[in-house]
């Protein structure tokens, strides 16, 4: 009887348990770089940049997953850091390079990839991401965009994908030294696809078990 009565909880729990982990991320996933698997080699959304080491780059890095359906995973890396705009927003912007044997160019010299997101970095905890259009409807909205660049020509952007759950979660900030720490799961759609003869890029792609350390520029 004990038994049974056990299998009737677990089953009526479990539904409840995939609703709170589809609205808040929680599922258990595996953050092992070592798992990944790159299906196609010539995917250019798999295609891997690095971070800039000289004394224009910002504080910190971020890392995460990037994840294309149909196309694979890799490890992704970029830059950091988070500014207060003069309208009082903070913005965590992200971002990698082809190249970084020069030293003291402009910030967009060599950039490829370039995540921007709004959220208060001073509130710890979870914060929802949303697309450009809820922000421009409300600017109490947090939301995010991803964009393909060469140098400062924009190749590709997409928006959040509302479909999917995105946020940012503070775990620290450090008032003194403005260092903010985090963790974020962003999904992304097609805004405006590639107009380069035989560029492709995957409609919908994912930067999962992101985290980050920056600091925080008032």
């Amino acid at each position: 009887m004990k038994k049974i009565l056990i299998l009737i909880t677990a089953v009526l729990f479990l539904p409840r348990c995939q609703d709170d982990c589809r609205d808040i991320n929680l599922c258990t996933e595996t953050c092992d770089r070592d798992s990944l698997i790159v299906i196609n080699a010539n995917s250019p959304d798999l295609r891997k940049y690095v971070i800039r080491r000289d004394s224009f780059s910002w504080h910190g890095h971020s890392n995460a997953i990037k994840s294309v359906p149909d196309q694979g995973e890799i490890e992704w890396v970029g830059n950091n850091s988070i500014s207060r705009l003069p309208s009082g927003e903070y913005y965590l912007q992200i971002a990698n390079y082809v190249d970084t044997s020069w030293v003291d160019l402009e910030y967009w010299a060599n950039l490829r990839e370039r995540v921007s997101v709004k959220f208060n970095p001073y509130n710890l905890g979870v914060q929802k991401i949303l697309n450009e259009n809820a922000y421009v409807n409300n600017h109490i909205k947090n939301y995010a965009i991803y964009i393909r660049s060469i140098d400062d020509y924009t190749d590709a952007s997409w928006d959040i994908d509302l479909s999917e759950n995105s946020y940012v979660h503070v775990t620290k900030v450090d008032q003194k030294s403005k260092i903010a720490e985090g963790e974020f799961d962003l999904h992304f759609k097609i805004r405006e696809q590639s107009k380069l003869p035989g560029v492709l890029y995957s409609d919908k792609l994912r930067f999962r078990c992101g985290r980050f350390k920056a600091r925080i520029f008032e």
